[in-house]
Protein backbone atom coordinates (compact mmCIF):
# COMPACT_ATOMS: atom_id res chain seq x y z
CA UNK A 1 0.00 0.00 0.00
CA UNK A 2 2.80 2.58 0.69
CA UNK A 3 3.99 2.52 -2.82
CA UNK A 4 1.03 3.73 -4.51
CA UNK A 5 1.07 6.72 -2.84
CA UNK A 6 4.36 7.43 -2.89
CA UNK A 7 3.92 6.95 -7.23
CA UNK A 8 0.82 9.57 -6.66
CA UNK A 9 2.95 11.70 -4.75
CA UNK A 10 5.93 11.81 -7.39
CA UNK A 11 3.36 11.73 -10.16
CA UNK A 12 1.62 15.37 -8.72
CA UNK A 13 5.32 16.60 -8.22
CA UNK A 14 5.89 16.43 -11.16
CA UNK A 15 2.37 17.71 -12.62
CA UNK A 16 3.11 20.18 -10.58
CA UNK A 17 6.47 21.02 -11.42
CA UNK A 18 5.88 20.75 -15.28
CA UNK A 19 3.12 23.57 -14.32
CA UNK A 20 5.17 26.03 -12.61
CA UNK A 21 8.03 25.34 -15.89
CA UNK A 22 5.60 25.56 -18.40
CA UNK A 23 3.10 27.84 -17.07
CA UNK A 24 3.75 29.69 -14.01
CA UNK A 25 7.18 30.75 -15.23
CA UNK A 26 6.43 32.50 -18.38
CA UNK A 27 3.22 34.03 -17.21
CA UNK A 28 5.63 36.13 -14.44
CA UNK A 29 8.03 37.21 -17.30
CA UNK A 30 5.38 38.24 -19.71
CA UNK A 31 4.24 40.08 -16.65
CA UNK A 32 7.79 41.69 -15.95
CA UNK A 33 8.05 42.44 -19.51
CA UNK A 34 4.42 44.17 -19.71
CA UNK A 35 5.39 46.22 -16.26
CA UNK A 36 8.61 47.17 -18.17
CA UNK A 37 6.45 48.37 -21.14
CA UNK A 38 4.24 50.38 -19.48
CA UNK A 39 7.30 52.40 -17.35
CA UNK A 40 8.84 53.34 -20.75
CA UNK A 41 5.93 54.70 -21.76
CA UNK A 42 5.01 56.60 -18.73
CA UNK A 43 9.06 57.43 -18.46
CA UNK A 44 8.48 59.01 -22.35
CA UNK A 45 4.96 60.76 -21.81
CA UNK A 46 6.85 62.53 -18.04
CA UNK A 47 9.41 63.54 -19.96
CA UNK A 48 8.21 64.94 -22.98
CA UNK A 49 5.50 66.83 -20.92
CA UNK A 50 8.33 67.94 -17.96
CA UNK A 51 10.86 68.62 -20.85
CA UNK A 52 8.80 70.70 -22.97
CA UNK A 53 10.03 69.06 -26.32
CA UNK A 54 8.06 70.19 -28.91
CA UNK A 55 5.73 68.21 -31.67
CA UNK A 56 4.66 68.77 -34.98
CA UNK A 57 0.92 69.47 -36.01
CA UNK A 58 0.22 68.56 -39.25
CA UNK A 59 -2.88 70.21 -41.53
CA UNK A 60 -3.01 68.00 -44.59
CA UNK A 61 -5.03 67.77 -47.65
CA UNK A 62 -7.65 65.67 -47.72
CA UNK A 63 -8.09 65.92 -51.96
CA UNK A 64 -4.45 66.05 -52.16
CA UNK A 65 -2.54 64.04 -50.09
CA UNK A 66 1.27 65.23 -49.36
CA UNK A 67 -0.23 68.55 -49.70
CA UNK A 68 -0.36 70.41 -46.29
CA UNK A 69 1.10 72.74 -43.62
CA UNK A 70 2.84 71.55 -40.35
CA UNK A 71 3.75 73.86 -36.87
CA UNK A 72 6.02 72.62 -34.37
CA UNK A 73 4.48 73.58 -30.79
CA UNK A 74 5.07 72.86 -27.01
CA UNK A 75 2.90 71.23 -24.66
CA UNK A 76 -1.29 70.27 -24.45
CA UNK A 77 -2.99 73.17 -24.18
CA UNK A 78 -0.95 75.61 -27.02
CA UNK A 79 -1.22 72.55 -29.33
CA UNK A 80 -5.32 72.37 -28.90
CA UNK A 81 -5.23 76.04 -29.52
CA UNK A 82 -2.82 76.00 -32.64
CA UNK A 83 -5.14 73.12 -33.58
CA UNK A 84 -8.61 75.36 -32.95
CA UNK A 85 -6.32 78.31 -35.34
CA UNK A 86 -6.11 76.07 -37.61
CA UNK A 87 -9.78 74.67 -38.03
CA UNK A 88 -10.98 78.03 -38.14
CA UNK A 89 -8.56 79.11 -40.73
CA UNK A 90 -9.27 76.30 -42.82
CA UNK A 91 -12.67 76.39 -42.91
CA UNK A 92 -12.91 80.49 -43.70
CA UNK A 93 -10.32 79.71 -46.54
CA UNK A 94 -7.03 81.55 -45.58
CA UNK A 95 -3.82 80.53 -45.36
CA UNK A 96 -3.15 79.44 -41.09
CA UNK A 97 -1.02 81.60 -39.47
CA UNK A 98 -1.34 80.48 -35.62
CA UNK A 99 0.34 82.64 -32.93
CA UNK A 100 2.69 80.40 -31.01
CA UNK A 101 3.73 78.05 -33.13
CA UNK A 102 6.87 77.76 -35.40
CA UNK A 103 6.20 76.50 -38.96
CA UNK A 104 7.67 73.98 -39.89
CA UNK A 105 8.52 72.34 -44.16
CA UNK A 106 6.79 68.90 -44.23
CA UNK A 107 9.13 66.58 -45.79
CA UNK A 108 8.61 66.18 -49.46
CA UNK A 109 5.18 63.60 -49.95
CA UNK A 110 3.60 64.69 -46.82
CA UNK A 111 3.50 63.62 -43.25
CA UNK A 112 2.37 60.10 -44.10
CA UNK A 113 5.82 59.70 -46.14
Amino acid sequence: MGGGDSLTAALAALVALVLVVFVLVPLLLLGIELIAVGVAIAVGIIGRLVLGRPWIVVAESVDAPGVGFGWRISGWRPSARVIAELAEALQAGVEPSPQGAERVTLPRGGPAS
